[in-house]
């Protein structure tokens, strides 16, 4: 008889697929209170790999919250909104100390243009380390280069171009402030790039993941097809405890 069944169960997956698989019993162990369902395509209770991966992507750690990883989802959720709260902080401080520079300059350089500037305008008052104080010693030494594009012209009523410094240390001051905000705006980027390095992360973490799961899942699963000559239909029992 043994024989026997092992040819019907041969036979059975020879069949051609017009033949109707069908699921007779599942069998689990209900201690651990988890049920296995074979159907056409899937087991039920598994996970779909490439969902858990794009989860992670969207928003790092859904992906493991889906694969029932909670702490490592709330790690790759935690270290996302910190990286994000940095960059938004380091942004705000980059445009604060910038406009604070322009304030700094208006009181200290004797600049109090009211209409908008380029931001080369502000950065050619400060002109490095230099000991230029003025705007006649700023296109004296553009002058030099022949950067005459670049030269300005003194004050008038409408174009407020003139400054000059109350003191090198003022001007130092005003650099050091423009080089605090530029560091800033730098750091906001690279927390952005620490959020995609995250994301990337999580997404790849999240399909090996669930890759595991599944391998962990089916590993426990005993299978036994048989068919039914009187029914024309064939199936399988599940045996599996998780």
């Amino acid at each position: 008889m043994e024989i026997l069944k092992r040819i019907i169960i041969l036979i059975a997956f020879a069949l051609p697929l017009s033949a109707q698989i069908v699921i007779e019993e599942v069998g689990v162990d209900s201690s651990k209170g988890r049920s296995v369902t074979i159907g056409s395509d899937s087991i039920v209770g598994s996970k779909k790999v490439w969902r858990a991966a794009f989860l992670s992507l969207a928003v790092p750690g859904f992906g493991q919250y889906y694969l029932e990883e909670k702490k490592k989802g709330t790690a790759y959720f935690s270290a996302d909104l910190i990286l994000l709260g940095g960059s938004f902080f380091s942004e705000a401080s980059s445009r604060r100390l910038y406009k604070n520079s322009i304030n700094y300059a208006k009181n200290n350089a004797l600049t109090s243009s009211t209409r908008d500037r380029k931001d080369v305008y502000w950065n050619d008052i400060g002109f490095g380390d230099s000991l230029i104080t003025s705007i006649d010693d700023w296109n004296s030494e553009l002058a030099k280069g022949r950067e005459f594009g670049r030269m300005y012209e003194g004050s008038t009523a409408y174009e407020k171009d003139y400054w000059s410094w109350l003191s090198i240390s003022s001007k130092l001051s005003y650099i050091d402030q423009r080089d605090r905000a530029e560091k800033w705006h730098t750091a906001s980027y690279i927390f952005l790039g620490g959020m995609l390095v995250n994301r990337i992360v999580s997404f790849v973490d999240g399909r090996v993941s669930a890759n595991r799961y599944n391998s962990n899942l089916f590993s426990t699963i005993a299978i036994e097809p048989h068919y039914s000559f009187a029914r024309d239909a064939g199936g399988v029992t599940v045996y599996g405890s998780f």
